[in-house]
């Protein structure tokens, strides 16, 4: 199963990758920072956990798995362009229901530049409109039914979490997967403040509990320096936060590395 949102530093193009570094038996599956839960949706694993600190992409999930056809007509009712997009931007969240957020997530996401969620100082979203061709046409859905349907089936027999990474306590033998902001790259999608020092610091009580984690992260000297002693993976990754690609058609290859406890 393929994602149901777009998300920067989405993980749908590593997931083969990432399945065959994954450990061969294990209990339960965790996806923190989980984002577009790409190695979720592929994995479609029951009894699994997801988190992520983004209230928005939360309340959204938890929508698809509870009220799937409600969110599938509000979120039909929005209209693909600039003057109607700045003003659904430009909600306040207090005013509406949850299920209206979770709807205007769907539209934001599929109509915003490159599908990017940012946010101010303030905590408001400000990612300009991106006019894509696809949604001109007002009988274009930005969501199939059957693809709805089949995320909320999986989303039932999920533990869906709003809430830091560092709140999951894990049992022995689960596998944890974490997908942080990188080093040295741009992390405004919350307003909350993020350590990579943190996180290291919680891979090292997973590794304690008995756990097993897999981090994905740049592949920095300082990010090599922070996991020495576990094992560490270099890969190429294609990126294009812009959405373009060069001459050739091919997006920019950056180096990755996957840090494991086994």
């Amino acid at each position: 199963m393929t994602p149901v949102v777009k998300w920067v530093g989405g993980k749908r193009r590593l997931v083969n990758t990432l399945t065959s570094m994954m450990p061969p038996k294990y209990n339960k599956f965790h996806e923190l920072f989980c984002g577009g839960a790409a190695l979720f949706f592929h994995l479609e694993q029951p009894n699994a956990v997801i988190a992520d600190m983004n209230w928005h992409l939360i309340n959204f999930y938890k929508a698809v798995r509870d009220t799937p056809e409600e969110l599938l007509a509000l979120s039909n009712q929005h209209e693909n362009n600039k003057e109607y997009y700045n003003e659904i931007r430009a909600w306040e969240d207090i005013s509406k229901s949850d299920i209206e957020l979770a709807a205007r997530f769907l539209y934001l996401n599929k109509t915003a530049y490159s599908g990017m969620w940012r946010v101010n100082k303030r905590n408001r979203m400000n990612v300009p409109f991106a006019n894509y061709k696809n949604y001109a046409d007002p009988t274009q859905k930005y969501i199939k039914h059957d693809t709805l349907m089949s995320a909320s089936a999986l989303l039932k027999d999920t533990t869906i979490h709003h809430g830091s990474y560092n709140s999951i306590i894990p049992g022995r033998h689960d596998f944890v997967y974490l997908d942080p902001p990188y080093d040295q790259t741009w992390t405004g999608y919350t307003n909350e403040v993020f350590s990579q020092q943190g996180l290291k610091d919680y891979c090292d009580r997973l590794n304690d509990i008995g756990a097993y984690f897999m981090v994905s992260n740049s592949a920095t000297d300082f990010i090599k320096e922070l996991y020495v002693g576990y094992e560490i993976f270099e890969i190429d990754s294609a990126q294009a936060i812009s959405g373009r690609h060069d001459k050739a058609g091919t997006r920019d290859k950056v180096k990755e590395v996957i840090i494991t406890n086994y």
